[in-house]
């Protein structure tokens, strides 16, 4: 399968579309418009995904080559809209600045949103145990079916005493908090 790039003095020059939009095999002249803010869906000569700074509202844009990412057939484009920024803020606070380790217990506030979702499906892959916390039975039951090990109703539960509980005394080893506000303070105080 031959590669088609169209090189500029920034890089690649890709087409962008919409999200929801579903194209066939075959590439297309026109596109529409980015969806979501910084985050496109590309597709020249090969179905791919970039992250990109600006050009928020152009038909075309220039992406680095190494700012694209290929897109396996069975991933559609809603799918891969959220793949750069949910995931790779998920995989950055995890892997780059909190360094988790195989074994390690995770808790996860606003488990159930986008990025919490993320990060509990990442930290899964790397082998950590993930207690999620959210503000119902429905959003924890979500979290369980993509690979949370435990959950805590916050809305109906002492977060505190109920982390305890979950790790033997010992308390997270890490904690991801995608909001910030008033479950953090007595999250990170359970830090062990």
């Amino acid at each position: 399968m031959a590669r088609e790039r169209l090189k500029g003095k920034h890089g690649t020059l890709c087409n962008t579309v919409r999200s929801a939009l579903h194209l066939g095999s075959q590439p297309r002249r026109r596109h529409a418009r980015r969806t979501l803010q910084r985050t496109w869906i590309i597709r020249h000569a090969f179905h791919r995904n970039a992250y990109t700074a600006q050009g928020a509202f152009a038909e075309q844009e220039r992406a680095h080559e190494s700012t694209c990412i290929l897109l396996p057939d069975d991933v559609d484009f809603s799918a891969a809209a959220a793949f750069t920024l949910a995931y790779g803020t998920s995989y950055h606070a995890l892997v780059d600045r909190g360094q988790i380790k195989a074994g390690e217990t995770l808790l996860v506030l606003s488990a159930a949103g986008g990025v919490g979702l993320a990060a509990i499906q990442i930290a899964k892959i790397l082998g950590a145990h993930v207690v999620a916390a959210a503000s119902s039975q429905e959003k924890l039951a979500f979290c369980k079916q993509h690979g949370a090990d435990a959950g805590i109703d916050y809305a109906n539960e002492d977060l505190r005493e109920r982390i305890k509980a979950l790790t033997d005394g010992r308390g997270p080893d890490l904690i991801f908090d995608p909001v910030g506000g008033a479950y953090a303070e007595p999250a990170f105080r359970s830090i062990g």
